[in-house]
């Protein structure tokens, strides 16, 4: 996958096929654009889920878990919220007689275990591992805790630009350590 946006989104929309909806929650600019492009030419519905729609499902959580989500639910995280508005899509789509308020139980229930999972006080893994998730983390940790900085071990694959990957992270960080990996790893150098 290309290190530009654009390049990301015609190499996973490369998967339209014809009359084969397509959804994404892509609103806007060049990503929406090549998206576009690449469903009208394999002659793909395209259906957006829009921010609106994002934030329709963050209501939702909001008001179905008033006293706030199991603390290793995936959909603690805005990214995931995005990704579950589009489940929700596609599934009402596909199976229009679905309880919306029951599959929103069940992703809510969802934890992956090294994506933003807490594992003590103040102590989180997450497996990020290309510059959009270390964006995407990054975001998520403003989010949570503000300007605090914290401290971070990393260990990055072979194919991986250092450099590219930790911009995002920095501005964090109280401390960095670099691990050396044990699959496809760089040198901790």
């Amino acid at each position: 996958i290309g290190s530009e946006s654009w390049q990301r989104a015609m190499e996973k929309s490369g998967i339209a096929r014809k009359d084969v909806p397509l959804v994404t929650t892509v609103p806007e600019g060049i990503e929406l654009d090549v998206i576009r492009q690449m469903t009208d030419h394999a002659g793909a519905p395209l259906h957006v889920v829009t921010p609106q729609r994002v934030d329709a499902v963050r209501a939702e959580l909001k008001a179905g878990f008033p006293d706030g989500l199991p603390a290793n639910s995936l959909l603690n995280s805005h990214h995931q919220q995005e990704n579950a508005a589009l489940a929700l899509s596609v599934a009402t789509r596909t199976a229009p007689n679905i309880v919306r308020h029951d599959m929103l139980e069940k992703l809510v229930g969802l934890s992956y275990e090294g994506r933003f999972q807490q594992v003590a006080e103040n102590l989180y893994v997450d497996v990020a591992h290309n510059p959009n998730k270390l964006n995407a983390l990054a975001k998520e940790l403003k989010t949570r805790v503000g300007e605090q900085r914290m401290a971070f071990v990393l260990g990055l694959s072979d194919n991986h630009v250092v450099a590219d990957s930790l911009p995002d992270l920095m501005h964090l960080a109280s401390h960095v350590v670099v691990t050396q990996g044990t699959f496809k790893a760089q040198q901790a150098t």
